[in-house]
């Protein structure tokens, strides 16, 4: 699917530099057991060449609402968060989670799911609060040279409908920025 979604330049990348974990619920809320995904995260990197520094939260609709509620409950543990399509509620206003921590968030204008008021107020506060300055624009518009040094990335198709997440996950501008993010512990 990633592959279909890609066009295959993104797909490499992540197929070559990436780990990814997808755990998926049947119930409930992804943070809810937030132990589970912890245990799971130290498994992998036990087991695996993987760079803990580097580790990174993203997920679509639901699994974005989780990483919401993730970057909240497991303080210090990723690098970057990138929920897409996501009501960011989970964060329960706690913006002190985010401290050192880089955030793509990318959310359409014409998501009736979650409306785009909601996330670009909390874009707002983010900055306030941490003394940070979203890159605003449309994902298909930025290159890897773009995002380069960037901590912040606000994308949103003002046309696009609850879907957020197949043009970011199809960007090698996402892939190009997941990797110049680092978690200094």
């Amino acid at each position: 699917l990633l592959a279909e979604l890609t066009g295959g330049s993104a797909a490499d990348a992540l197929r070559e530099d990436f780990i990814v974990v997808a755990p998926h619920i049947t119930g409930g809320q992804y943070h809810d057991h937030p132990e589970v995904i912890d245990g799971l995260l130290d498994r992998v990197l036990e087991h695996t060449s993987s760079d803990a520094s580097r580790v990174h939260l993203t997920g679509a609709c639901l699994g974005g609402h989780g990483s919401w509620g993730l970057v909240r409950t497991l303080r210090g543990r990723f690098a970057s968060v990138a929920p897409l399509g996501a009501d960011p509620e989970d964060l329960d206003g706690e913006l002190d989670s985010l401290e050192g921590v880089s955030v793509w968030i990318g959310h359409n204008g014409r998501d009736t799911s979650y409306p785009l008021e909601h996330v670009d107020e909390l874009a707002g506060e983010i900055e306030v609060a941490l003394r940070a300055e979203f890159l605003r624009g449309d994902v298909g518009d930025l290159s890897v040279c773009d995002v380069d040094g960037e901590e912040w990335i606000f994308t949103s198709d003002p046309r696009g409908e609850h879907d957020a997440w197949s043009a970011v996950y199809a960007s090698d501008a996402f892939y190009g920025w997941l990797h110049g993010q680092v978690h200094c512990r």
